[in-house]
């Protein structure tokens, strides 16, 4: 620094240029220990009412300057800071506070100074760093044109406290305190670059509660909050001080658990979790059962890839659901091969449907009484040219899981409809088509408009139809009876199919708007020689009857079976012996020949059974 200060000219000409932060440094001889005759006076004022930690240091990185606040931000003693302190001594003080951390402090000390003569004058650098105290600073160093070094140190502790806090709520849900969607990647992306350093496996479990849907839909969303809160703190009680648990949405769960020694580590845990959610739990004085689902895939065993574990994950979750729910379950390889599978058959369906390949087959519904038919079945077919013929279930499952099913089902009552015209038009105005329906599509209140829209395109009588549904589906749905109630507004009669199989309370059937039930074929085929069964025929015989309902039994190939359906009071029956499912074309000559002193058997064709 140049000691030519008899005019302000000389001392402008000769200080550096400003710092980034628009101050001078003085020379060496110009700082806050100096007597006051030598001080710079305004720069010094300037200096001592920072609100900025400043340090300048020559180019032998020795303090020549420095204000109050950098006293207070990094808690020297006054009796430390002097002129000419070397830098060294600075950060040994703080490195034996501990303000950067565990280590030895003369090592620190050694690499802190090896950095800043590093950077010694090549260009300005800036960190931050927590104190000992718990304050943030951050610190610029911007080098000066003879080698020196301002040093400025600003408190950030509130606003990153703010940072903190906006970063957390951004990462985790309100309601449970765990983290979220976006927090949950971010967490798991962590645990398998950990594990992947320490040589350990992480497990994903993917989970979400196997009744809250009806939980939340009966009780209201207040409580279905209160279900998961509760729920929440038993999977928090579940895992380890090491897991990560993240609410992905509604009621879908994530638990990260990682620092596996073995990929089979996490059994004890996915156990746990499922015991403790199976436990019934009291809300708003109402008792509700809401187990959970797990599907669990293992880094780095099943793949390496966040988005893969994800998706491996929900693979065996959903395989989970479709073996019975309330359990869990592992990734494979197969599940993998089970999905390509599937979606593969829903593109070729949703292209079926659009080239109307699809077809109808009927089987005749005959009254035992007098042997008159009196309707027919209609049976969803599908010969596909590659995989052959595709039974009714798989169609059905892979409508319902692409979101086809609305297409299938008016596909299904129109093709009815239109069989159902052309036997009128021939003259048998007595008959009615019986029609499956799936249960989605009577959860999602879409089979009412279907059937009024079909009835007024075709201009239908009002009881030409029969839908026929699951017993499982009167138990699973609250709303069932309304349901019901609004197709019969229709004129639709309803009957309740494979009976038996299920499990329906007798109250509920007496509440219900049905017609008839259907006897599961099961029952049938020794009911001549099998005591048990001949007397559960019976019962539902008898239950029908005694509810004034209709009753049919499916599976008819015997000639004696007739005539125990008829002793047990049995009013229709429909199978083999009585006429086999066949296309539409069909149908009117079957009418035609029909024989029914004789119950004339058709030439039997390859299609398969009802």
């Amino acid at each position: 620094m140049s000691s030519k200060l008899h005019t302000p000219l000389a001392a402008e000409r000769d200080l550096p240029e400003r710092t980034a932060l628009g101050f001078f440094p003085a020379p060496p001889h110009l700082n806050a220990c100096a007597p006051e005759s030598l001080r710079a006076a305004p720069l010094q004022a300037v200096t001592d009412n920072l609100k900025v930690g400043l340090a300048l240091f020559d180019k032998e990185l020795r303090l020549r300057l420095w204000s109050r606040e950098l006293l207070i931000l990094l808690d020297l003693p006054p009796t430390l800071v002097r002129d000419g302190l070397p830098m060294e001594e600075i950060v040994r003080f703080c490195a034996r506070r501990g303000d950067y951390g565990p280590g030895a402090a003369e090592d620190i000390v050694a690499e802190r100074m090896a950095r800043a003569k590093s950077r010694l004058p090549l260009h300005e650098h800036s960190y931050q760093r927590r104190t000992a105290a718990g304050l943030v600073l951050e610190v610029r160093g911007s080098p000066l044109p003879d080698g020196g070094l301002l040093t400025t140190y600003i408190d950030m502790t509130a606003r990153h406290a703010a940072d903190q806090q906006v970063r957390t709520m951004a990462l985790q849900d309100p309601l449970t305190g765990f983290s979220n969607r976006a927090g949950f990647r971010e967490r798991l992306r962590d645990a398998c670059e950990q594990a992947t350093r320490t040589g350990r496996s992480v497990a994903l479990m993917m989970m979400d509660l196997d009744n809250f849907k009806d939980v939340n839909d009966s009780l209201g969303h207040m409580a279905g909050d209160k279900l998961l809160i509760e729920m929440s703190n038993r999977l928090r009680d579940c895992v380890r001080n090491t897991d990560r648990v993240a609410r992905l949405g509604g009621d879908e769960f994530a638990v990260i658990a990682s620092n596996l020694d073995t990929s089979e580590d996490y059994v004890p845990l996915a156990q746990r979790i499922v015991e403790a959610l199976r436990k019934p739990a009291v809300i708003d004085g109402q008792i509700v059962h809401c187990p959970t689902s797990i599907g669990i895939t293992v880094f780095p065993h099943d793949h390496s890839e966040v988005d893969a574990l994800v998706r491996h994950a929900d693979l065996a979750l959903y395989a989970v659901k479709e073996a019975g729910r309330n359990d869990f379950r592992v990734f494979d390889t197969a599940m993998q091969a089970k999905v390509n599978e599937r979606l593969s058959l829903q593109q070729d369906l949703r292209s079926a449907l659009d080239a109307r390949q699809l077809e109808l087959f009927f089987q005749p519904q005959v009254d035992l009484r007098n042997l008159d038919p009196t309707g027919f079945e209609a049976l969803l077919r599908w010969n596909h040219a590659r995989r052959g013929y595709v039974p009714p279930e798989q169609v059905v499952s892979a409508a319902e899981h692409s979101n086809l099913i609305h297409e299938l089902t008016d596909f299904v009552l129109q093709e009815a409809a239109r069989q159902y015209c052309a036997w009128r038009s021939a003259g048998h105005r007595d008959l009615r088509v019986a029609v499956n329906v799936s249960t989605l599509s009577l959860k999602r209140n879409a089979l009412i408009e279907q059937v009024r829209r079909t009835q007024a395109e075709f201009a239908l009588p009002s009881d030409w139809l029969e839908v026929e549904i699951t017993e499982g589906w009167l138990s699973a749905d609250d709303e069932a009876a309304a349901k019901l109630a609004a197709l019969r507004t229709l004129g639709v009669t309803v009957a309740i199919d494979d009976f038996g199989t299920g499990y329906s309370s007798l109250s509920r059937l007496r509440d219900l708007p049905i017609d008839s039930l259907k006897i599961d074929r099961s029952f049938l085929g020794d009911v001549a020689q099998n005591s048990g069964n001949a007397a559960m025929v019976q019962s539902i015989v008898d239950l029908a009857l005694n509810l004034g309902l209709g009753v049919i039994a499916e599976g008819v190939e015997q000639g004696d079976q007739i005539e125990y359906l008829r002793a047990m009071g049995c009013r229709q029956a429909q199978g083999y012996l009585l006429g086999r499912p066949m296309p539409a074309p069909q149908v009117l000559s079957w009418l035609a020949s029909w024989d029914r002193g004789r119950c004339l058997s058709l030439p039997r064709h390859a299609y398969p059974a009802a």
